[in-house]
């Protein structure tokens, strides 16, 4: 006979922080989530979804573009440097 089981829901960063560990002792890492990342850029959450989907039919380009940027912003000097910091200042504010 089956038995199903009911499991909760454990984050890492919640177990890490009752170990004692604190935000600068540990990075977190999220995989297919660009959303919900520096910005939270709303307009890409439907198609992740559709990306988590169907991510072992093909590569998810808009997806890796997107990781790119987040992870290389525009440093002093480029072109879009100036605006790229109001930018982000404005959101972070």
């Amino acid at each position: 006979m089956f038995t199903s089981v009911t499991r909760n829901f454990h984050s890492f960063k919640k177990m890490a922080r009752s170990m004692g560990y604190g935000e600068k002792d540990i990075a977190l890492v999220s995989f297919q989530s660009v959303s919900k990342g520096y910005y939270g850029e709303c307009g890409k959450r439907g198609e992740n979804n559709y990306k988590v989907a169907s991510v072992n039919l093909c590569s998810n380009i808009s997806g890796q573009v997107l990781t790119s940027l987040f992870m290389s912003p525009p440093k002093p000097g480029d072109d879009s440097y100036d605006s790229y910091m109001v930018e982000r200042d404005g959101i972070l504010s």
